[in-house]
């Protein structure tokens, strides 16, 4: 299941980030008009959930016993994601590079691997200890 949750985000992420944006229906155009016009100018918010998100999946589906290092080489990998998503957002009409979003990307990406390498370990010793 968690898998399937981590491909899903990873697809939609990548459609969310990457598709071009009629400025006319917005990018968060399924969503109230106050709510997507909040999000339109503190999409900050976004980067953090959505890479915290797919970080914390990340650590779910590959984190097995050695998670200090899937959680580093997971917020590396998805760091390098960020910039490279930023890079080809500079080509795309309605986009722009925002180095915000990346600062902010990034931080969710620790956050979601910390706290998903912090779950499995509480995991791990409980199961131990049964």
């Amino acid at each position: 299941m968690a898998f399937s949750a981590w491909v899903a985000v990873l697809i939609a992420g990548l459609w969310f980030a990457l598709r071009p944006i009629d400025r006319s229906s917005g990018r968060f155009f399924f969503l109230p008009p106050r709510w997507a016009e909040w999000l339109d100018f503190n999409d900050w918010v976004v980067n953090f959930a959505a890479f915290g998100l797919f970080a914390w999946l990340t650590m779910m589906v590959f984190g097995g016993d050695s998670r200090r290092w899937v959680a580093l080489l997971a917020a590396l990998l998805i760091g390098i994601g960020i910039l490279f998503i930023e890079y080809l957002q500079g080509g795309i009409p309605g986009r722009s590079v925002d180095m915000r979003d990346v600062i902010m990307g990034i931080a969710g990406a620790v956050t979601g691997a910390v706290v998903g390498s912090l779950q499995g370990g509480r995991k791990r010793g409980l199961r131990a200890e049964t």
